[in-house]
């Protein structure tokens, strides 16, 4: 068959149920059909890709604050773009997700009279999504379904009460060859860990750490591990909500990399999901397959899951902490078993794709059989003009070449990693800064070799120059904010040679790391040795003569951060005391001077935008604020030394050859 799946939220940005849309478009590509992924990336052009044995289309994430201005959150726009690309293919049945694609496919079927299956991941209440008008779209795609399939028992019984629709129950699946199971119990201290989102209240993270604490009481050596998608404010409340002598015993790593998750997994000794409501409870899925037990609320679909008491333990919603602490230790107790590992394996393998898929595919062929359609299964399927360029190996594409290339070699970098939302907009932020730095390069710069990056964040510069073929390692460079003693440059050495291995470099970006240095001179140093002879260093840093700069100054404010609470600290007696922090920004002519002081001869010298004017995000950004941001933007395009930052590039001399 000819088959679209739709996905408003894209797999990595949004975990679990978008994994859910994605591993089912892979599945059924292996099976021979020929499947088109149509979904959204954050961006600023639709990207074709093949990928898995599929047709990926990814439609940019509209986030114009045009669309805030009328009440239209970006990810509604998608709705229009799903139904264009579904329009300009010849589908036998489409399998939608989210209540926008949902909406798009009913009005596909309206028009071409394409069958629509609808998979309920979730409750209605929470698939709707969004603030206006998710409830109207998932009315209109479930009254158009011709199926409809739900994870669970509880999603059903939300199904029939809500819209008064029966529906076939295919449960949520797990790839079990992504989580290879532990054959024996674990070692080391007893390691909890949680891998859901720690900002939902429905997930309960808060109870789950109250738990903790009082299980310290009785397992004092017991660990913490939360990993799952946080933010600063939630990290801090929940480790306010331990006692002091506990917090050490508690791990924040946050979302972090898909490829970490088995490990993660097969290292814990038991897996804990405290929320209530589950429509279904895909971590119990992906810690089973692993080998480890799990401890979780008998709420929602968990029930139907974990079934086997060698396998889980279950606790009552309304226990609260101290219930939920004595299930942890009884499900501590449960991972010591020998034989638990294989009991939980056992138990996730009900649920891999090779039992769980095919009854997607028994509902397609009933509902094009009902239809009178005739499907296109095995048929050929030529390949479009664009499909034609499409490759599996963006990266071995050769060096871009202006800037909308490099706009779309920068684009390609970011598809490339699995990374949410928020990361792609916190690295897409320095997009500008980051594309100064290679267009550069590519100009005048060396074409490649080996790469070290150092700043507060050198992530995107990093992921772009691998991108670009550069051997590259990265060191992210924090201040050690110690309250007994004064930070030196010394300290920051020391945290230079941690981790990078040892070797000369072709290549040296600092930035936005200068600002912080106290003795910059013994750092440019330092880095200049590091250099191989006639090797670049990259010098990027604020300008302190930037509009914003300038207006601060107007208004009486000063430009460099003063004395903050967060700043300081109580000593041993008592007494509070400064934290120094050292910080000065640069003209990039003081900047140029400093590195011809260490040694360096200077090649260009020149200012640029630093990161970019607006990054609307997932709902948009209002209007006035984009506007102001966007004339500041044009401001900084039309006077250079009012950007926001400098770029100074310098070369270590080559040894001058003696005389015969």
């Amino acid at each position: 068959m000819r088959i679209a799946v739709t996905s408003a939220l894209s797999w990595p940005y949004v975990r679990r149920g978008s994994r859910i849309a994605y591993e089912l478009a892979v599945y059924l590509a292996g099976r021979g059909h020929h499947v088109t992924y149509i979904s959204t990336k954050p961006g600023r052009e639709m990207r074709l890709r093949r990928a898995d044995g599929l047709r990926l289309e990814y439609h940019p994430l509209a986030g114009h604050p045009l669309l805030s201005a009328l009440r239209i959150p970006g990810i509604e726009a998608f709705a229009l773009s799903c139904l264009a690309s579904l329009l300009r293919g010849r589908f036998d049945v489409v399998q939608a997700v989210f209540s926008v694609d949902a909406f798009a496919a009913a009005l596909y079927k309206r028009l071409t009279g394409t069958p629509l299956v609808l998979y309920m991941i979730d409750r209605a209440e929470l698939l709707h999504l969004l603030p206006r008008r998710g409830g109207f779209m998932l009315r209109r795609a479930v009254a158009a379904a011709d199926r409809i399939a739900v994870m669970s028992r509880f999603v059903e019984r939300d199904l029939r009460e809500g819209f008064g629709r029966e529906a076939r129950i295919v449960p949520g699946t797990v790839d079990a060859g992504q989580f290879p199971p532990k054959t024996e119990p674990p070692a080391g201290p007893p390691r909890i860990l949680c891998t859901a989102s720690l900002t939902a209240p429905r997930k309960r993270v808060e109870l789950l750490v109250r738990a903790f604490d009082r299980l310290r009481e009785r397992v004092p050596e017991a660990r913490l591990i939360l990993s799952g998608h946080t933010d600063a404010a939630t990290s801090r409340r929940l480790l306010a909500a331990v006692r002091p002598e506990n917090r050490g015993a508690v791990t924040i790593p946050g979302v972090g990399r898909r490829e970490d998750l088995p490990a993660l997994y097969r290292d814990a000794w038991v897996t804990a999901l405290p929320s209530v409501d589950e429509a279904f409870g895909l971590v119990l899925l992906e810690s089973l397959a692993s080998g480890t037990p799990v401890v979780a609320t008998r709420s929602g679909a968990v029930p139907d899951i974990v079934d086997d008491p060698a396998a889980g333990v279950l606790f009552e919603a309304e226990e609260g902490p101290d219930g939920l602490a004595r299930a942890l230790e009884r499900g501590l107790a449960l991972a010591r078993s020998p034989e638990t590992p294989g009991r939980c394996s056992a138990l996730a393998r009900r649920y891999t794709w090779d039992a769980v898929g095919p009854r997607f595919e028994e509902i397609y062929e009933e509902v094009v059989r009902r239809r009178g359609s005739r499907t296109s299964r095995g048929a050929r399927v030529e390949p479009t003009k664009e499909e034609e360029t499409m490759s599996e190996e963006s990266a071995a594409a050769p060096a871009p070449r202006g800037r909308r290339a490099l706009e779309r070699a920068f684009d390609d970098a970011l598809d490339a990693l699995e990374i949410t939302y928020d990361t792609y907009w916190e690295i897409d932020f320095h997009r500008p800064r980051v594309l100064a730095l290679a267009a550069w390069l590519l100009g005048r710069g060396p074409a490649g070799g080996r790469a070290l990056v150092l700043g507060g964040f050198p992530r995107p510069a990093a992921m772009f120059l691998a991108h670009l073929g550069w051997d590259v390692q990265s060191r992210t460079v924090m201040r050690r904010l110690e309250p007994w003693r004064e930070i030196e440059d010394p300290l920051l050495l020391e945290q230079l040679e941690e981790g990078i291995p040892a070797g000369p470099a072709d290549l040296v970006v600092v930035d936005d790391l200068f600002e912080s240095v106290a003795r910059p001179r013994v750092l440019l140093e330092a880095l200049r040795d590091r250099l191989i002879p006639g090797g670049r260093l990259l010098l990027c840093g604020k300008n302190v003569a930037r509009g914003t700069t300038r207006l601060r100054l107007l208004a009486g404010r000063n430009v460099y951060p003063g004395p903050d609470e967060d700043l300081w600290e109580a000593v041993g007696d008592g007494r509070p005391l400064l934290r120094v922090h050292p910080y000065r920004e640069y003209t990039a002519v003081e900047a140029a001077s400093l590195l011809e002081e260490a040694g360096f001869e200077i090649e260009d010298r020149r200012y640029l935008v630093g990161t970019k004017a607006a990054v609307p995000g997932l709902l948009g950004m209002p209007l006035a604020s984009y506007a102001a941001r966007k004339a500041y933007a044009l401001l900084q395009r039309l006077a250079p030394p009012l950007r926001s930052h400098f770029l100074v590039a310098a070369r270590r001399p080559e040894p001058a050859e003696e005389p015969a």
